[in-house]
């Protein structure tokens, strides 16, 4: 069973079942955090598993940018 933040919504996912979440209400309204589920078994606090991105929705959109052609990770895998 995954512990779910009370008040969070996932509005998306990493290629290792991280989630990207957004709350919805309670003290973090309107805030973006990720939540890194392998963290659990090193750490056992699930609230140690999230991780601040941005303050709110607007925010985070605005951190999104295309991957540079020259990256890395941009090579079909």
């Amino acid at each position: 069973r995954t512990e779910f933040p009370p008040g969070g919504l996932a509005i998306g996912r990493g290629p290792a079942l991280e989630q990207i979440i957004i709350f919805v209400n309670g003290p973090r309204i309107g805030q973006v955090w990720y939540k890194d589920f392998e963290t659990l078994a090193q750490v056992g606090n699930p609230e140690e598993q999230m991780h601040f991105v941005a303050p709110s929705f607007d925010a985070f959109l605005t951190m999104l940018t295309e991957k540079p052609e020259d990256a890395p990770w941009s090579e079909p895998l």
